[in-house]
């Protein structure tokens, strides 16, 4: 029998007819289907679509019913409706868990780990996937044993770089720090600085330098002591931007051989416009003997 959905007690329906003998289809007052009637002539049930078929309104029997006063009996429900709820008319509390799929909310693309969505193009424009913004997200972590140079040589468009450094010894006394950047290859850049840094001791002394060949992170009158750890903290803004000059700016604290300690600030420039897609960090001679190197990227877009 047909199921139905919205339907209430009123549309079961009961219609007689008068057979003769001769006339076989006969008009119901309301749409059915053949297996949604019981059908009765003389009292005798009829068997669906086989005595009987009904389309729509019009029942018709394979055989003419025979000549008597309401002697065909059809009792039929009407054709099942679905009920479509009006517009905006669904609430939360009728919808399961999981119930709405990333394609019924507009996305445009696949997630990856730490994205999150966004609206596209206004209200209109559905949803995306996109990176977060503002804030510094962790990369990777280089740990250092009489190790030579720790370089990164997939650095990205759009990002910012920062290096946190910590925990730094040296194999030898009085090494600097070198930073330099350089494009695919990767082939490093020893010439066409311009960066500048200032110091001042735990003596309470003070100076600055200049330097061209590369990034000094740590200013070559405190170059550090094997026997104390230094640390510092090393940004590049979109290094990989082929259309920009290479802009750094560094911060930290070292030692130098005679366990003086020094704070040092400083910044500059690698100043030809070019992709540089690699960052080396090195000591002046020798190894490095420990160390972290935390890697984090920024959008900056």
């Amino acid at each position: 029998m047909t199921f139905l959905v919205g339907r209430d007690t009123y549309d079961a329906h009961v219609e007689t007819f008068t057979g003769n003998a001769s006339t076989t289809a006969f008009t119901l007052a309301n749409s059915t289907t053949t297996n949604a009637c019981v059908v009765r002539i003389n009292g005798v049930v009829q068997r669906n679509g086989t005595d009987f078929t009904v389309s729509g309104t019009t029942i018709t029997f394979t055989t003419p019913p025979p000549n008597a006063s309401n002697n065909v009996v059809v009792q039929y429900f009407g054709v099942g409706s679905f009920q479509i709820p009006a517009d905006a008319s669904v609430t939360e509390v009728k919808m399961g868990s999981d119930s709405v799929s990333e394609a019924k909310l507009k996305v445009s693309n696949s997630p990856t780990n730490g994205t999150f969505l966004q609206a596209q193009s206004g209200a209109s424009g559905g949803l995306t996937w996109a990176e977060a913004g503002g804030g510094w997200e962790f990369v990777s972590r280089t740990t250092c044993s009489s190790t030579s140079d720790v370089s990164y040589t997939d650095l990205t468009t759009g990002y910012d770089y920062q290096v946190v450094v910590t925990n730094l010894l040296f194999g030898t006394d009085s090494q600097k720090v070198i930073a330099e950047v350089g494009v695919a290859g990767p082939t490093y850049r020893t010439s066409g600085y311009l960066s500048a840094d200032y110091r001042i001791d735990s003596a309470g002394n003070s100076g600055g330098q200049k330097v061209t060949a590369n990034f000094n992170p740590m200013h070559t009158s405190a170059t550090s002591d094997a026997t104390g750890e230094s640390y510092f903290i090393f940004t590049l803004f979109d290094p990989a931007n082929a259309s920009t000059e290479t802009y750094a700016n560094y911060d930290g604290v070292t030692v130098n051989t005679g366990l003086t300690y020094y704070r040092v600030n400083g910044g500059g420039k690698y100043g030809t416009a070019e992709a540089n897609t690699a960052l080396k960090f090195l000591p002046g001679s020798g190894n490095i003997a420990t160390g972290f190197f935390d890697l984090y990227k920024r959008k900056n877009a």
